[in-house]
């Protein structure tokens, strides 16, 4: 069972060499058998002739010319049918056009070319098989057909002859096939160093992620891939001014809380209320926690229209949060968690600040205390019972630019010289905007619509190209980070048989999910949703060119 497993490796592989020439070389032998019939007639007449054998061989060819047009099927049969057609046009119809003219010479030289040819286009051990095979039949065909049949002794002198030529071929065919195979086995060892490196990038960009915001790893690495490392490092810290939505949100009461909870059980709630914010709004903004105060800001390198919603989608994420945590706190008895929320947006000085070292950068200006003193404002009683628990607050400035883009946004007006109330350090400051809690959650369909979708974008960090091994092209994507990495994987399964995918798929592939479509572009795709973190790129490489191995070299049920 095993010899006859790697025969059949020997002759698929012998096809797949053979697919870049396959369909002109059975071209070529459709139009030349009726040719040759002509110049062994008419032009070099030779003592025997047959066209019915020659269309017959021929015809054997004509479906190899058109293979890409069968059935899905019968893909898998075409390195069988090859061997078939070159039996039926080398070996047996030179042996037996040899019998039939008596040994001639013109028949000799050809029986050696034959020999030849038939090293170049199958493998070492067919080619073997084939001229003794052929050589029988012919002899056997020869002989029923034939009162005066040929010298045996004379037909064995010149198979002899012709042997050491096929011997000396197959032995040329054989090391180049062992080439071929050391020279694909070096390619997928390289294939497999290269994705080793790209997965090495992906990981010290994975951990770079650990220490700064997605939307600054992102800038950083396509900064590299531009500029390199060390300039990348010193666009992405370098001060420029730059327009920016912001947002604080500092706990309100949040030194009182001590007194009734824990220090731990504090921290646990300020973690619960930020986990949201910062695990979606990484993809959005630069988030920056400090204490009980979280800052944000999202500058317009995607425009002023994104970073004003991406800024506005979080805030309502923030607040939907925060309820959903108060409306568990609330069965317990304990103090509700309240939020002081302000959004401005306007020109700023970015860069890194504190450090050159440090990649660290942050915004500061005029902009960004404003945004800071907003928040202070619902600290004030009027304008608290306006804005009302865990609501926001909203420059003139920020709901302009909001409102440009999101038309059912509807904020309260807030005269502050009316109820009496400045914005310290900006006394000229008069009106601002409240967004109440319930407002913000009348929106959440907005955030998911933003923030979610986003995220979800933002989750596939890595695809592939079409990829190729042993002609089968297939493509990877990976989804999500560290114990969440997903990888979903597609294999074009156009050259087997949906009978041979379907059965090697329920025995080898039962670790993933799997769907095998039909049509114009049959695939099989398969991922790892069910375990989730378990495979790196390595192995997700290795088992798709497996999986290709296996299909390639799969006996399939007759």
């Amino acid at each position: 069972m095993k010899t006859l497993s790697r025969y059949n490796k020997l002759i698929l592989g012998a096809a797949s060499d053979a697919e870049p020439f396959m369909r002109a070389t059975a071209l070529i032998a459709v139009f030349t058998q009726p040719l040759f019939f002509v110049i062994w007639c008419y032009v070099f007449p030779q003592p025997y002739e047959n066209l019915t054998f020659r269309l017959l061989a021929g015809l054997i060819c004509l479906p190899i010319v058109f293979k890409s047009y069968w059935p899905q099927s019968l893909q898998h049969l075409s390195p069988y049918y090859w061997q078939l057609a070159v039996f039926a046009n080398l070996p047996f119809l030179f042996a037996f056009f040899l019998l039939e003219n008596h040994y001639s010479q013109v028949w000799a030289l050809s029986m050696l070319v034959s020999a030849l040819l038939l090293t170049f286009l199958i493998d070492w051990l067919s080619a073997i098989l084939q001229f003794v095979a052929g050589a029988v039949l012919a002899w056997m065909v020869h002989s029923l057909i034939r009162v005066d049949i040929a010298s045996f002794s004379k037909y064995l002198e010149i198979l002899s002859i012709c042997f050491f030529g096929l011997f000396v071929g197959g032995a040329v065919n054989f090391r180049l096939q062992q080439y071929r195979a050391n020279q694909r086995e070096f390619e997928k060892k390289m294939h497999l160093i290269s994705i080793k490196n790209r997965n090495m990038i992906r990981q010290y960009n994975k951990i770079l992620s650990r220490f700064l915001s997605n939307v600054l790893v992102r800038r950083l690495v396509k900064l590299q891939d531009k500029y390199g490392l060390d300039n990348a490092i010193e666009r992405i810290t370098s001060q420029e001014r730059r327009f920016c939505a912001i947002m604080q949100a500092d706990v309100r009461n949040f030194t009182k809380m001590f007194g009734s909870e824990s220090e731990h059980d504090v921290a646990r709630l300020i973690s619960m209320c930020f986990s949201e914010v910062t695990e979606f709004g990484q993809n959005l903004a630069v988030i920056k926690p400090v204490g009980d105060c979280i800052f944000l800001y999202s500058d317009d390198e995607d425009g002023r229209e994104r970073a004003v919603l991406n800024i506005l989608a979080l805030a309502f994420l923030l607040v939907n949060t925060v309820e959903n945590i108060n409306s568990a706190l609330k069965l317990s008895n304990t103090p509700l968690l309240n939020f002081g929320i302000a959004l401005h947006a306007g020109e700023v000085t970015y860069g890194n600040i504190a450090s050159e070292t440090m990649i660290d950068p942050t915004i500061i200006g005029i902009n960004v205390n404003m945004t800071a003193r907003l928040e202070e404002l619902t600290k004030t009683q009027s304008v608290k019972d306006i804005v009302g628990s865990n609501g926001i607050i909203l420059s003139e400035e920020f709901k302009t630019l909001s409102q440009q883009h999101f038309g059912n946004f509807q904020p309260i007006r807030i005269n502050l010289d009316k109820l009496g109330v400045t914005v310290r350090d900006f006394p000229g400051v008069s009106t601002v905007y409240a967004v109440p809690r319930a407002i913000a959650l009348s929106h959440q369909h907005f955030v998911h619509l933003h923030v979610h979708d986003r995220q979800k974008r933002a989750l596939v960090s890595y695809a592939t190209d079409k990829n190729e091994y042993l002609g089968v092209n297939y493509n990877y994507d990976m989804q999500g980070v560290g114990a969440d990495t997903t990888w979903r994987m597609q294999i074009d399964i156009a050259g087997f048989s949906g009978e041979t995918v379907q059965q090697y798929a329920a025995r080898n592939l039962t670790d993933f999910n799997v769907t095998i479509s039909s049509g114009l572009e049959p695939s099989i795709e398969l991922d790892t949703e069910r375990f989730p973190g378990e495979y790196g790129e390595v192995e997700i490489e290795e088992r798709i060119i497996k999986i290709i191995e296996d299909l390639s070299s799969y006996d399939p049920p007759r």
